[in-house]
């Protein structure tokens, strides 16, 4: 391990969702993309952030010089390109336990995650992101509520494209 893996402590861990498709999704309740935002501060007091997501192509870690480059990018590129579209999403934040950079390396290895295969309702971004958050947080508490009766979230959106509200005159 390099040195500065050991010396980089995690300070702050945050989790920011978004939904999955940028035109045609009436809500985020359901399906959503999760990932971790970071910050990390060494022995030097520079502080940096990271993001750290899963997907079904890889598991991505990148760092930038503030919170927004890392929530708001990915790949240099931004996460939602409608100015209509919904930003990310705050699910959980917290400050952190003891951990360092390095540490959270070991855990992505020693879960074998690298070779856990993505499965939409399973092994995805969201449990990923609840693992990564559950070994940071001093509270490990990320609690992506209670997720409603898909049936019902259907049927509401449904019916108010459909049936929009009458007008205060009508």
């Amino acid at each position: 391990k390099q040195w500065y893996q050991r010396r980089v402590r995690v300070t702050c861990v945050k989790v920011f969702k978004l939904p999955l498709y940028e035109w045609w999704q009436l809500t985020n309740k359901i399906m959503f993309h999760s990932y971790v935002v970071f910050e990390t501060c060494s022995s030097k007091a520079e502080s940096v952030w990271w993001s750290l997501e899963k997907n079904s192509k890889c598991i991505a870690l990148q760092r930038g010089e503030s919170m927004e480059k890392v929530r708001d990018l990915l790949g240099q590129k931004k996460r939602y390109k409608s100015l209509l579209y919904w930003r990310p999403q705050l699910v959980g934040e917290d400050i952190c336990v003891d951990q360092s950079l390095a540490q959270i390396i070991d855990l992505i290895h020693e879960n074998d995650e690298l070779n856990i295969k993505y499965h939409g309702t399973t092994e995805n971004c969201q449990t990923f992101a609840k693992v990564i958050f559950d070994k940071l947080a001093i509270s490990k508490k990320l609690d992506y509520g209670s997720l409603p009766d898909i049936s019902t979230e259907i049927h509401r959106a449904w019916t108010g494209y459909f049936n929009p509200r009458p007008k205060n005159n009508e």
